[in-house]
This record gives C-alpha cells, structure tokens and sequence, in this order.
C-alpha cells in the first residue's frame, strides 16, 4: 500500500493514466486509497477488474465502491462476467467505458 501511495506522489507529475489491479480481497481497499489519492491530485485512473467475488464486494459496500468505479476514468473487465456485473446490473459504465480483452494503446 505504501508503495502504491509513494508511486502515486512520485510519478504523478510524470504520468497520464494510473492503472489500478482491483480484486475483492483486502486489495480494495488498496485500490480505494490509491484512487482517491490520484482523485486528489487530478490524475485519471483506470481500474483493472479482477476476481470472481467483487461483486459481492460492491453489492455490501456500495458507497466504498462509488467512489472507486463512479469516478473512474475508464474501467477495464478481462471477462464477461464482470463486464455484465459492472454495466448491466451496477451502471458504473457512467461516464466509463467497459472492454473485455487487450487494452488498446490509446485510451
């Protein structure tokens, strides 16, 4: 977490994008910390979506997970799973763009 936090105030003059891993486990807390930092500091942040149990994660915390995916500037899903959880069920494609495979080079 410390290093996501320290790379986050390092780099944040020096980087477009901050791409984000976010699972269910204690790890979305990481990428809450990190998200709200890069929302501090005006930096867009793209969520990589990962892990089977995430939308429960969201269904239980829905405020925590509002102001990770709602604020987003894209979030990415490698499956069709998580791409019907977020943008059929769960509407974070607001503003957000849901892509299953590779992401592309320019965002």
């Amino acid at each position: 977490l410390l290093d996501m936090c320290f790379s986050v105030l390092l780099f944040r003059n020096k980087v477009d994008y901050v791409i984000i891993d976010t699972y269910s486990t204690n790890n979305f807390y990481f990428a809450l910390l990190t998200s709200q930092l890069c929302r501090v500091f005006k930096l867009k942040y793209i969520p990589i979506l990962h892990g089977g149990n995430l939308p429960n994660r969201i269904k239980n915390y829905p405020y925590l997970s509002s102001l990770i995916f709602k604020f987003s500037y894209k979030n990415i899903s490698p499956s069709a799973y998580l791409k019907y959880e977020f943008e059929d069920k769960r509407k974070y494609n607001k503003g957000s763009e849901i892509r299953i495979g590779k992401v592309k080079k320019k965002l």
